[in-house]
């Protein structure tokens, strides 16, 4: 898990989830395999190069989708949305005159030092944050159960503070507006409402001060549970 965007600009198109069969061919059918992966862009020629690419991406995305259909209606609605959302997001990372585009123009070295240094940064702490949510409720989590209320937080809890983790760690590295680049993609696409149900959401944020983490991590996970309250 990664920001959708940063990892579409990365080219490692893999990290993508797909969430039903019709969005699964889509994601392969519609790769255009002689351009992906490609490096992390590090100018604006790169940016404008990949978007192009991207963009020719996500509408084949869209438009597979259109004619596949899915027997959830409202299922389809949602996937349907996220896209659009991603569409949304991507078009405003590309265009030139936009304040995103501008603000990561100016951050881009950094952010990709960031982004491609982030398993080394960030597995290890996330680890340690999982062992100490686990370790409050031993016998639930001994065996996750995946369809299981402590399966959905621990998912959460992971994705949320992965997510944390590399916002901190831009703003070590880059500065605030780094931070704040990130944070607004995966505020704007709704990024935890796809990993993290409300329920698990609300308890974790009611856990967090019962639970042995560290201080710093603490005001990290509220700051992005809080984007989405």
């Amino acid at each position: 898990m990664l920001i959708i965007v940063l990892l579409l600009l990365t080219g490692y198109v893999d990290f993508l989830h797909a969430s039903v069969d019709c969005e699964a061919v889509a994601l392969s059918d519609c790769l255009p395999s002689e351009f992906f992966p490609v490096p992390f862009p590090e100018t604006e020629a790169e940016v404008d190069f990949v978007c192009l690419k991207l963009k020719v991406y996500v509408d084949c995305i869209r438009n597979y989708l259109e004619e596949c259909g899915n027997e959830d209606a409202s299922f389809e609605e949602q996937l349907k949305a996220r896209y659009e959302k991603i569409d949304e997001v991507l078009n405003d990372v590309c265009e030139k005159e936009s304040k995103l585009h501008i603000d990561f123009i100016g951050n881009i070295k950094c952010l990709k030092s960031s982004i491609l240094s982030h398993n080394d940064s960030c597995y290890y702490k996330t680890e340690a944050v999982l062992k100490i949510y686990k370790q409050r409720f031993p016998e639930q989590t001994e065996h996750i159960n995946k369809n299981g209320i402590y399966w959905d937080e621990y998912f959460c809890l992971f994705e949320a503070y992965d997510i944390s983790c590399l916002a901190a760690d831009a703003a070590n590295r880059c500065g605030l507006q780094a931070k704040n680049i990130i944070l607004e993609i995966v505020k704007r696409l709704n990024y935890l409402e796809y990993s993290c149900s409300e329920e698990a959401r609300v308890e974790l944020m009611n856990l967090i001060e019962t639970l042995n983490f560290e201080v710093q991590d603490k005001i990290q996970l509220k700051e992005i549970f809080n984007i989405f309250n």
